[in-house]
C-alpha cells in the first residue's frame, strides 16, 4: 500500500492526506472547503502561505521567482501553468512576485529573474535561471523529479 502525502489546500490551508498513485491525487478534494486540493494553475501565494507549503507540504515544490516587467518571465508563464495541470498531484507549481516579497527573495538567494526553484520537504533540489521552453521545462522537472 502506498504511503499517504501530506498536502495543504491552496484555498483554506488545512492539511489533506493523500494515498495511491499521483495521478490518482490530480482529482482530489479538500476535506474541509471541499474545493480541488490541485488547480489548473500555478498558484500565486504570499510570504506566510509559501512558509506553510514549505513546512507541511510533502510534494515536491516548484517555485517561480518572477517580476512584473520582465519578458521571459511572462513567456514562462503559461509553461508553468501547463506543468501545474500535467504534474498536479505529484508537484506544486507556486509563482513568487519578487517586488512584493522581498524577504523570500533573499531567504532563497535570487538574483535573477526568471529562477526556478525545485524543492521537496524545504530542501533545494535544483535551481534554473533565466527562460526555458517547454521541452527543457519538462526535461529538467522529469531529470529532478
Amino acid at each position: 500500500m502506498a504511503e499517504a502525502i501530506a498536502t495543504l489546500c491552496p484555498h483554506c490551508g488545512r492539511r489533506n492526506k493523500l494515498t495511491g498513485s499521483p495521478a490518482s491525487h490530480d482529482q482530489a478534494h479538500c476535506l474541509q472547503c471541499h474545493k480541488r486540493l490541485f488547480p489548473d494553475r500555478a498558484l500565486a501565494l504570499d510570504d506566510d502561505e509559501l512558509r506553510q507549503f514549505l513546512r507541511h507540504d510533502q510534494l515536491p515544490l516548484l517555485l517561480d521567482f518572477w517580476a512584473p516587467g520582465c519578458r521571459p518571465c511572462k513567456m514562462l508563464m503559461p509553461l508553468l501553468d501547463q506543468a501545474a495541470r500535467k504534474y498536479a498531484g505529484a508537484l506544486r507549481v507556486i509563482k513568487i512576485n519578487t517586488a512584493e516579497f522581498p524577504t523570500t527573495i533573499k531567504k532563497h538567494r535570487i538574483r535573477a529573474v526568471p529562477t526556478l526553484l525545485l524543492l521537496r520537504k524545504g530542501k533545494e533540489l535544483d535551481r534554473v535561471t533565466g527562460a526555458l521552453d517547454a521541452a527543457r521545462l519538462e526535461r529538467w522537472l522529469n531529470k529532478t523529479l
